[in-house]
């Protein structure tokens, strides 16, 4: 039996926008602030929880390919 892998999906033209012009004077990083009620979990803490459940989250395993000469969008 002979198995092919689909196609990898190619980034919209808006994740592709901020991949292009980012550099390294540019930064198009986007950050948000959250509250919650409690005590504070320290660094190290925060770090294991995210870094436990990034694994799970597919989006998170992909890596952006470019073609030569950058002719189309990653």
């Amino acid at each position: 039996m002979i198995t092919t892998n689909p196609p990898p999906a190619q980034a919209g033209s808006g994740d592709a926008l901020f991949v292009f012009a980012e550099d390294d004077a540019t930064h198009l990083h986007i950050g948000s602030c959250a509250v919650f009620a409690g005590q504070a979990p320290s660094l190290v803490e925060l770090t294991e929880a995210v870094s436990s459940l990034l694994p799970r989250v597919e989006r998170f395993r992909h890596l952006a390919r470019f073609l030569p000469g950058d002719l189309d969008r990653p």
